[in-house]
């Protein structure tokens, strides 16, 4: 059983997100990770979908971790993407 947490407040101002990663089973949730999530991407787009190492302070904690993260609008600039259709018109 794996439960998530933010800590707003390490990220408020900074250009990462820290993501906590605790496991427990009748007993007290202890911390298997963390993970820093850059925000950069979400500027332009609205989505992050990406899997991270589980880190131990500095060193690998032996796992992943994969993060979905969406927004409603991107931060800095709307979203656009140019999308080239062909068309086959039929005319008798």
């Amino acid at each position: 059983m794996n439960l998530f947490s933010l800590n707003p407040c390490c990220w408020a101002g900074c250009h990462c997100l820290p993501l906590c990663c605790f496991s427990g089973f009748f007993r007290s949730d202890q911390l298997i990770g963390t993970v820093n999530v850059k925000l950069q991407p979400l500027e332009t787009s609205c989505e992050i979908h990406d899997s991270f190492d589980l880190m131990d302070g500095r060193k690998k904690a032996g796992g992943k971790l994969e993060v979905h993260i969406r927004i409603r609008n991107p931060i800095v600039t709307k979203e656009m993407s140019k999308i080239d259709e062909k068309w086959l018109v039929l005319d008798t």
